[in-house]
């Protein structure tokens, strides 16, 4: 993730919360920072340190200051995300937008310094923090030892893959990239509205019908998303690509926690899959849902000694050497999609529920949302999140290529593939 930032296509990820209530700026700010002293990772840099190579430095002095403006006033980024540059600033960045009844936050956390469980985790402190500051007392915090770190490379990989000598390479196969509309904006001056979220929330009736359809059909819902998603993308590129040189290609976040490991802070202990697919194999539906549900399986099974694992574990130790294995300016993955679930449910903080939803003090955390980054020529990312027993689709389109009534047209195709599968 570090290697492959660049301030156009930055390596964060964003989350946005929307909470019911008036928000007390300054009780949430340094909740914001008592936060930040229990997950070291979102507080350091990268600098050069042992033996001169690059490493994750603790710095006393950074800038945690939130951006904070009205409901309504825009953030703006120059890019397809927002830059967060690790040597010379910490791995999050915030923005409030509050009136008297409702607050927004939006965060943007670099993607090398935690994945999108950490951060939740790392909200969930935040949000047991403020509420405190302003005056209800919840249960203790899980006590996070910051020597656990220290562990993270055993949680991310299996003992057989440590002690393999078998070196592999992640496979470049370029990936079909998903057709833009609109021609490419100047990457030097453009400037877009922040986050730039599109989202489809279904109901409580509706997310039971879908799952009652799924099981019918022998699928999970993110079987079934995941199987409409490949769909799509092919009907999309057969309508507005010239040609289809290359699979449609997903990459899929997978988590490697376990239970045996101890209560981190927030770091990042994910790996990748990459679900690939030719159109011919897309059209065979019948097929599709039957190696798609195998596949799904096998690589959850396999998350920990993956190829994906194997070359991570054979990288170079310097930074500069990493550069050169993995920079490529090829498409690697036609889009992202990540199931992340109800991340509400892995907060380590315990706070009080209410009409389903968290209570924060005087705030009640009525909605969320969370997006992968955007990789160049990687122009989708869909994130599914279930809150308060609805089930919510996301989308980020690269804002270079995708107009916004562009990205509705895609989220619309997707929407009405998924209902009528």
């Amino acid at each position: 993730m570090f290697v492959d930032d660049s301030p156009s296509y930055p390596m964060t990820f964003v989350i946005e919360f929307e909470l019911y209530g008036e928000i007390d700026r300054d009780a949430f700010q340094s909740a914001f920072d008592q936060a930040l002293l229990r997950h070291p990772m979102l507080r350091s840099m990268i600098r050069p340190a042992k033996s001169n190579r690059d490493c994750w430095v603790h710095v006393e002095q950074y800038d945690s200051q939130i951006d904070w403006g009205g409901i309504d006033d825009p953030i703006y980024v120059e890019g397809a995300g927002a830059y967060i540059d690790l040597r010379r600033e910490i791995g999050v960045r915030v923005w409030g937008r509050n009136d008297g009844e409702r607050a927004l936050i939006f965060a943007a956390f670099h993607h090398t310094a935690t994945d999108g469980i950490g951060a939740y985790q790392f909200f969930g402190d935040v949000f047991w923090y403020y509420a405190r500051e302003v005056g209800v007392e919840n249960a203790p915090l899980v006590d996070l030892d910051p020597w656990d770190l220290r562990k993270r490379l055993q949680a991310n990989v299996s003992p057989e893959l440590l002690a393999s000598k078998d070196a592999e390479k992640l496979s470049h196969d370029v990936a079909q990239p998903l057709s833009a509309k609109k021609e490419a904006e100047d990457t030097t001056s453009a400037r877009f509205l922040f986050p730039r979220f599109l989202s489809h929330t279904f109901d409580k009736a509706e997310f039971r019908e879908l799952r009652l359809k799924a099981q019918d059909a022998g699928q999970t819902v993110n079987d079934r998303l995941l199987e409409t998603l490949l769909v799509t993308l092919a009907d999309w590129n057969e309508v507005h690509a010239e040609n289809h040189v290359g699979e449609i290609c997903i990459n899929m976040p997978l988590d490697l926690r376990q239970a045996e490991h101890p209560a981190f802070s927030a770091i990042n202990v994910v790996t990748c899959s990459f679900i690939r697919r030719s159109h011919e194999q897309i059209s065979d539906r019948e097929g599709l849902s039957r190696y798609l549900r195998e596949e799904s399986i096998r690589v959850k099974h396999s998350r920990l000694k993956s190829p994906f694992m194997r070359m991570l574990v054979q990288s170079p130790v310097d930074l500069r050497d990493a550069e050169t294995s993995y920079r490529s300016n090829d498409c690697l993955a036609t889009a992202i999609f990540s199931n992340t679930g109800d991340q509400s449910r892995r907060f380590q903080a315990e706070l009080p529920r209410e009409k389903g939803g968290v209570r924060c003090g005087n705030l009640l955390l009525t909605d969320m949302t969370g997006v992968s980054p955007l990789r160049d020529k990687t122009r989708l990312a869909v994130g599914i999140l279930t809150y308060k027993r609805l089930l919510k689709v996301a989308i980020r389109t690269d804002p270079f290529h995708f107009s916004v009534s562009d990205s509705q047209e895609l989220l619309d195709l997707y929407m009405d593939n998924f209902r009528n599968r």
